[in-house]
């Protein structure tokens, strides 16, 4: 699966959300598709327009997020399993499950 992340220094993407805000933001597959064109995401590009009055529509309690702060630091990642977002001082890393020996809780 092809996910949105952000991935240089700046605001995190997605992971300040609960996980359903957060799947629709990592898998918005218009943003991904520009990005894979090498489209410049910036806040009056078509796709950025389309998120925005999806996302008010579907969470408006979510709304507050300001929404050109790190554009410019998303890139597509790809994703094959479970998988983790975490936020590293700025930016985003992803940690998937079958990658990472997590240890058990006994």
């Amino acid at each position: 699966m092809k996910i949105l992340v952000s991935v240089r220094f700046g605001s995190s993407w997605s992971c300040e959300n609960p996980p359903n805000v957060q799947m629709f933001m990592l898998t918005y597959q218009p943003m991904i598709d520009a990005l894979e064109k090498g489209e410049t995401l910036t806040k009056g590009h078509p796709a950025i327009l389309q998120f925005v009055r999806e996302f008010v529509v579907k969470f408006p309690a979510y709304v507050s997020f300001y929404i050109d702060d790190g554009l410019e630091n998303l890139e597509v990642q790809e994703v094959s399993g479970s998988f983790i977002i975490i936020a590293r001082e700025g930016y985003e890393e992803v940690d998937e499950r079958d990658l990472i020996n997590w240890l058990p809780v006994s």
